[in-house]
C-alpha cells in the first residue's frame, strides 16, 4: 500500500528499512504498530504493516480489550467504575509509532519495556521524520 506524497513515502520506506535492519535472521520477531490520529497517519500504520507483515521473520502483536466487572467507586458514594484490562500477544520485541508531529508524519520505534502501551520509558530507539 502506498501513501501520499512522494516525502511520506520515502519516510515509510526508511522506516521499513530501519526495521527490518533490527529483524534477526531466524524469526519470530513480534511487532506491535501504535497510531497517531488523522487519515494520512492511519495510512501510513497500515502501510507500514503491510510492508511489514510481507516478511515471514515478523509478527504483528494485536492488542485485546476485556471488560471486568464494575467495583466500588471510593470517590462517589454509592458509585462505581467500570474497569478495563489490556493485553498484548504476542509480546513485542519492538513498539512502533506511526504519528504526526507539526503537520510532518514521523516513525519511531522502541523497546516495549514492562508495559508495552506505557509511554517509553527508556526513549526512543529511533525516530524518522521530515526534516
Amino acid at each position: 500500500m502506498k501513501i501520499e506524497p512522494a516525502a511520506s513515502q520515502a519516510l515509510l520506506e526508511k522506516a521499513v528499512q530501519r526495521v527490518l535492519a533490527d529483524v534477526p535472521a531466524a524469526g519470530p520477531y513480534a511487532l506491535l504498530v501504535q497510531r497517531g490520529s488523522g487519515p494520512q497517519v492511519q495510512a501510513a500504520a497500515d502501510a507500514l504493516q503491510a510492508a511489514l507483515a510481507c516478511d515471514p521473520r515478523i509478527t504483528l502483536s494485536t492488542i485485546t480489550r476485556r471488560d471486568q466487572a464494575p467495583v466500588a467507586d471510593a470517590g462517589v458514594p454509592g458509585g462505581h467504575v467500570h474497569p478495563v484490562e489490556y493485553g498484548v500477544q504476542p509480546r513485542p520485541q519492538l513498539v512502533l509509532l506511526v504519528n504526526e508531529a507539526q503537520g510532518k508524519l514521523v516513525f519511531a520505534g522502541r523497546d516495549p519495556g514492562a508495559d508495552p502501551l506505557g509511554p517509553p520509558l527508556a526513549g526512543w530507539r529511533w525516530v524518522i521524520q521530515a526534516p
